[in-house]
């Protein structure tokens, strides 16, 4: 129960910190979904996700290309 209250919150932090697009990790992922599910059928408009894997093999793939 806790778990989905928090994960409501923070999907409205999307419509009350006004942005447009939230950029996160994969660990974001049930956020994300589920702000694209039900924000828009409380009245609060869609806002683009993007999702980008923060692992550590990510952190040393960066390091490499740097």
């Amino acid at each position: 129960m806790i778990n989905m209250f928090s994960v409501g919150l923070q999907a409205l932090d999307e419509e009350y910190l006004k942005v447009d697009a939230q950029f996160g990790g994969v660990d974001q992922r049930k956020i994300f979904t589920f702000s694209e599910k039900y924000l828009p059928q409380l009245g609060y408009g869609k806002r683009i996700h993007l999702m980008n894997p923060m692992g550590k093999f990510f952190l040393l793939t960066i390091n490499f290309k740097i």
